[in-house]
């Protein structure tokens, strides 16, 4: 809702909305991402820009969304979404990092009907810490597109879980290896985000139940979710957080793989946990025992 100089006499001043007004504030905050990408020597494909940046996205004061769920009817989440998509974008934010404050990203292909697997070092320091824990995830994909009206728009949809460090990877993959899209939709609940805990009855282990939910989150190239919760218990993080990201394919013809790009945000808000801390010493020992391997 912008204002600007009319076009006529009177009134002088008029208010106007559409995507041509909201286009180059987007790509005012990609360009400021992009400038501090580079100054720490990454050169980001599009996906991984679209990714940092709705991943750092926020929405609107809450009380303010109180009072327009008085007045409307509607749950937050669905007023969420409504009025500000994933949130209102902040390239200073998307890869702003602290001690209690830890980003983490990805980028590379997915081949169609292809699961890749990402283990996320979520740490037990978090069971110390009274205030809130946020986990974010975004992932951007970019698929073949239809051109001549004989397939659905998008050959490949992707679709985003994440499972607690309290459950043994080989149990993750064979849990989604027996989920098929149809049956993933199973997992969609109504209401307010669910606390992080198990979704076993829905066959898969230790599912973190975000805040969009399955079904909502699936739709278009952008995958994004977050889910918030007080208590954390150490025996989540006995190992690192699971996330699968499965690529299905929509064309029967073949297709090449798909430019992907993941980017995870974990914080504590509480403003106790040590989170960068563990979540660098987790990545370097991964480096190591790569570089070993390789020898």
């Amino acid at each position: 809702n912008v204002v600007m100089a009319s076009h006529q006499l009177t009134p002088a001043v008029v208010h106007d909305q559409g995507t041509s007004f909201a286009a180059p504030r987007v790509a005012h905050q990609l360009a400021l991402l992009q400038y501090d990408l580079q100054r720490i020597g990454v050169i980001a494909s599009a996906p991984l820009l679209k990714a940092f940046l709705v991943n750092g996205s926020q929405y609107p004061d809450r009380d303010a969304l109180r009072s327009l769920e008085e007045a409307w009817g509607r749950s937050a989440r669905d007023l969420q979404l409504r009025a500000s998509g994933y949130g209102i974008p902040d390239a200073m934010r998307s890869l702003y990092c602290d001690e209690h404050t830890a980003v983490l990203y990805f980028e590379g292909q997915i081949e169609p009907d292809q699961v890749l697997f990402f283990s996320v070092p979520v740490p037990k320091d978090l069971a110390a810490s009274d205030g809130m824990k946020r986990l974010t995830v975004t992932v951007a994909h970019y698929p073949e597109v239809q051109q001549w009206g004989l397939h659905r728009y998008l050959g490949v949809d992707v679709k985003l879980r994440m499972f607690r460090g309290d459950v043994d990877r080989d149990h993750v993959i064979d849990a989604m290896s027996r989920q098929d899209e149809d049956n993933g939709a199973n997992i969609e609940r109504g209401g307010e985000a669910a606390p992080p805990e198990s979704n076993e009855a829905e066959g898969l282990p230790n599912e973190i139940s975000f805040t969009h939910k399955l079904l909502r989150r699936s739709r278009g190239t952008v995958q994004h979710d977050y889910v918030e919760w007080k208590q954390h218990k150490a025996a989540y993080s006995d190992g690192d957080y699971t996330l699968a990201i499965a690529a299905y394919k929509r064309w029967q013809k073949r297709m090449a793989p798909a430019p992907i790009a993941v980017v995870i945000r974990i914080e504590d808000l509480g403003r106790t946990a040590k989170v960068y801390a563990h979540v660098a010493k987790a990545l370097t020992e991964v480096q190591i025992a790569s570089r070993a391997a390789q020898r």
